[in-house]
């Protein structure tokens, strides 16, 4: 009678583990994006930049109309370009959260 009811407790330890080891794995891809973000940020000085293209645009748009649109379009076009690439990652990062859903569930099944 007491092995029956320790059987089950302990499955239910050993699910706890995998889960607790699954969620740590988890933490550790997220800081590790954490710090290529951090670094792709860096390289990339987006801020760096967008001021040189505002103090450009207005600088020299302040004679010339035509040059101040022409740089309202490349800003926007910088803009634009970060943003698709913003959009890029997250749906990566949502393929590969999928992913491991698939591969915890799967794993799930073979431990049952």
């Amino acid at each position: 009678e007491q092995l029956s009811r320790i059987k089950p407790e302990r499955v239910m330890a050993h699910d706890h583990m995998m889960i607790i080891m699954e969620l740590l794995i988890q933490l550790i891809i997220c800081v590790i994006k954490s710090q290529h973000e951090q670094e792709r940020i860096e390289t990339n000085n987006y801020l760096s930049e967008f001021k040189l293209l505002m103090r450009q645009m207005f600088w020299i748009g302040r004679h010339n109309p035509v040059v101040m649109e022409e740089s309202m379009y490349e800003l926007r076009h910088h803009v634009y370009a970060k943003d698709n690439l913003e959009i890029i990652d997250r749906l990566q990062h949502e393929k590969k959260i999928n992913e491991m859903t698939i591969e915890r569930d799967q794993l799930k099944q073979q431990v049952k």
